[in-house]
């Protein structure tokens, strides 16, 4: 995990982590950061979407949250350029933020 500046479209996809999580287990942040051996701060910066996940850490929380490789593929091509502004959907957050 690296901590690094966020963006509207990293916060928009930590959302979308923190929502799958809620509906797909039972676990609260807390409980998610103990079934994957992660310190609960960890779980927190990245649904909030402060802190990159690496490729490995989100095959743990998707595959915890049912979800398969396919998924995982989709999620990662979206996730890849979360944190940097060039991505078009980056700049689209971002203009509508203003």
């Amino acid at each position: 995990m690296t901590a690094i500046a966020s963006t509207a479209y990293s916060r928009d996809l930590g959302d979308e982590l923190r929502r799958l999580r809620e509906s797909c287990t039972t676990f609260n942040g807390h409980a998610m950061a103990v079934q994957l051996g992660w310190d609960p701060s960890k779980v927190s910066n990245i649904e909030r979407g402060k802190a990159r996940a690496s490729e490995i850490d989100l095959v743990q929380y998707l595959a915890t949250c049912g979800k398969d490789i396919d998924y995982f593929e989709e999620f990662r091509s979206r996730y890849h350029n979360a944190f940097d502004c060039t991505s078009p959907r980056c700049r689209t957050t971002s203009a509508r933020s203003r």
